[in-house]
């Protein structure tokens, strides 16, 4: 919690890892890509509504860069493995 609001969020998702042969797990029991770019993320947002509620049209951006965009290595190239 901080003194200032938050004015601007930006979560940019962090793990991929899609020639692993077996899917790795968070210490909570979730696929970790899934507990690191999502609920990682909507954890995060949530402990800093109070901070943005602060704020004047405070904003929250959630960007997923490689997988989303056929036209990179990562979305048009390499696919997950990894069967959840």
């Amino acid at each position: 919690k901080s003194a200032r609001p938050v004015n601007n969020l930006i979560c940019n998702a962090a793990v991929y890892k899609p020639t692993d042969p077996e899917p790795a797990w968070t210490d909570d029991g979730f696929e970790m890509s899934m507990g690191v770019n999502h609920l990682g993320h909507f954890l995060l947002v949530n402990l800093l509504l109070k901070d943005m509620k602060k704020a004047k049209e405070a904003r929250v951006c959630i960007v997923g860069s490689i997988t989303g965009n056929t036209n990179t290595v990562g979305g048009g190239l390499v696919y997950p493995r990894a069967d959840l």
